[in-house]
C-alpha cells in the first residue's frame, strides 16, 4: 500500500511488491484453509477477470466469501511497516509452551519438540490463532514427557529474531 516512490531502494520496493505479498497470500491460505481460500480466490478471479482491481477489491471479496472481518490479517500485512517475529516466552512445568508474538504480522506457529528418549514431534497451529489479536498463545505438549529442546518456526516462516526461538533444558 506504500507507493513505490516512497521506498528508499530498489531492494525494499522489490520486497514490498513481491516477497511480502507472496508470504501474505501463503499465510492467508493457512489461516482460511485450502478450501475456503480457493473459493475466495476463484470468486476474486471471476469477478475481476479482464478488469482492473485494486487491493481493496481483493480484501472485500475475501471478506465477503468468508463472511469474516479479516482486518486482523490484512492490516498488519498490507498497511503496516511491521514485521513477523515470534518467540518462546517460556515452558511451564506441565509442558505448556508460551509463544509470544513480538512482531506485528500473524504467521503460522510451528513447534518442534525433542525429548530425553530421542523422540521428536512437530505441532503446527494455523495463522488464524492470532485472529483475536492477542500477543500470546499456549501450545500444550504431552505432559508425560521430559523435554530437552523446543524449537519455534522453520525455514518457511519469516522471523526477525530467531535467537529467541529455541529453548533447551539446562
Amino acid at each position: 500500500m506504500v507507493p513505490t516512490f516512497q521506498h528508499n531502494s530498489w531492494t525494499s520496493g522489490r520486497i514490498a511488491a513481491y516477497t511480502r505479498p507472496a508470504l501474505a497470500y501463503h499465510f492467508l491460505r493457512d489461516a482460511l484453509g485450502d478450501e475456503i481460500f480457493k473459493k475466495a480466490l476463484h470468486e476474486y478471479m471471476n469477478s475481476w477477470h479482464g478488469k482492473h482491481p485494486g487491493p481493496y477489491d481483493f480484501f472485500n471479496i475475501f471478506e465477503s466469501v468468508t463472511g469474516e472481518d479479516l482486518s486482523w490479517f490484512f492490516q498488519p500485512w498490507f498497511f503496516e511497516f511491521g514485521y513477523p517475529d515470534l518467540s518462546i516466552e517460556g515452558i511451564k512445568q506441565n509442558n505448556e509452551v508460551i509463544i509470544e508474538k513480538i512482531g506485528t504480522h500473524p504467521v503460522t506457529v510451528v513447534v518442534t519438540y525433542f525429548t530425553e528418549d530421542n523422540f521428536s514431534d512437530t505441532i503446527t497451529l494455523p495463522t488464524s490463532v492470532w485472529k483475536t489479536k492477542q500477543n500470546k498463545i499456549k501450545v500444550d505438549l504431552p505432559d508425560d514427557i521430559v523435554l530437552t529442546k523446543v524449537v519455534l518456526g522453520n525455514d518457511n516462516i519469516p522471523d526477525v529474531n530467531k535467537e529467541n526461538n529455541v529453548w533447551e533444558k539446562k
